[in-house]
């Protein structure tokens, strides 16, 4: 597979993940220019689970990473309980870059693309753009689900 689809496999993966990202309390929607962590719902075997969700560059390889932690273990005290597993997602690549979608600070209506954001005010943000570099450019938008509020019960 050569590179161009070796990064549309990525975008697909980090696309499904972030786009199943769960709003908590106990984990904290956290997006900086290199690194974005999230909760998020995965399948396992027709039922679903909740992980805490980290895509970030390794600036010292080069590479896109991935950690994925178990919310079980997220919410356990005892350090030695924690599942994390750790992957590298990519070969060599020049630049990951995240920004997000989010409102403008202030008084200022309406949104802007921001290379981080206040992890206390993940409602604010609407939107992530993954940017990934490894010898061509590609970006994707990812959505996040926002419930509309006084929206009818079905």
């Amino acid at each position: 597979m050569g590179s161009y689809q070796n990064t549309a496999v990525l975008f697909d993966i980090m696309g499904k993940r972030i786009a199943s990202f769960v709003p908590s309390e106990k984990v904290n929607f956290e997006g900086a220019a290199d690194k974005i962590t999230f909760l998020s719902r995965v399948e396992n075997e027709g039922r679903y689970d909740l992980e805490k969700v980290s895509f970030y560059f390794d600036r010292e390889r080069n590479v896109l990473m991935q950690s994925e932690e178990p919310i079980k273990s997220v919410l356990e005290t005892d350090e030695n309980k924690k599942e994390i597993t750790v992957q590298e997602l990519s070969g060599k690549m020049n630049a990951v870059e995240f920004k997000y979608f989010c409102k403008k600070p202030g008084p200022e209506t309406g949104y802007e693309w921001v290379d981080s954001f206040d992890p206390e005010k993940p409602e604010a943000c609407r939107g992530v753009n993954i940017f990934l570099s490894s010898g061509f450019d590609l970006n994707k938008t990812v959505y996040l689900y926002v419930e509309a509020k006084g929206a009818p019960n079905k």
